[in-house]
């Protein structure tokens, strides 16, 4: 764990669970559809468990690291928004 993950789980820490949730619910409060369902997908995302990874998707993602430390280079976001039509507000 690096010096910024501690500061973040000790400001964490500093909170109680059940306000630590008030504030989830209370900024999710404030998101729009589109921002919900992001961060919903990421919560997803979070809890998922690794095992999930059938040996197919490892490969992929060895293939991926491989690639990028060889100095491949990917898509900006708003190159990527551009090719899959989606405008950038």
């Amino acid at each position: 764990m690096n010096a910024d993950e501690r500061e973040c789980r000790d400001e964490l820490s500093a909170l109680r669970g059940d306000s630590m949730e008030a504030k989830a619910h209370e900024l999710a409060g404030q998101l729009g559809p589109s921002q919900l369902a992001a961060v919903v997908q990421l919560m997803e995302v979070m809890l998922r468990d690794d095992d999930e990874l059938t040996e197919e998707d490892r490969r992929a993602v060895s293939d991926s690291r491989e690639y990028f430390r060889l100095g491949g280079t990917g898509l900006s976001l708003e190159e990527l928004a551009n090719e899959c039509g989606i405008p950038m507000e």
